[in-house]
């Protein structure tokens, strides 16, 4: 088991309501992305739940600001996964209540 190397960190930004189910993903580099559900948004999400993200450098310091994932912003989006390429890049699914494509289903991916 390894041992921690930092203090605490709080990673949203956005602090109205709540912020749950956290999902990290670490890249070659150290550098890592942390993305959860947030219950409103700083961005431009202003239904139930919104994707947001939060990048880092190996040593802990944010990469840019927190920012939001999705872009379809009817309904709810929960339950985001999050991978990281061996070029750093990354990649968020989750599952939302309602889609901006042709799935008219209860939910979608």
């Amino acid at each position: 088991m390894g041992m921690a190397r930092a203090d605490d960190v709080q990673v949203n930004t956005y602090t109205t309501d709540y912020q749950r189910s956290p999902e990290v993903a670490l890249g070659k580099n150290g550098h890592f992305v942390v993305v959860w559900h947030s219950r409103g948004s700083g961005g431009t999400d202003s239904s139930f739940l919104s994707i947001q993200g939060q990048r880092y450098a190996s040593d802990g310091s944010a990469l840019g600001s927190e920012f939001q994932v999705n872009s379809h912003t009817t309904g709810t989006q929960r339950s985001a996964s999050v991978a990281v390429g061996p070029d750093g890049d990354f990649v968020v699914v989750w599952d939302s209540s309602s889609s901006g494509g042709t799935d008219d289903s209860l939910s979608s991916i």
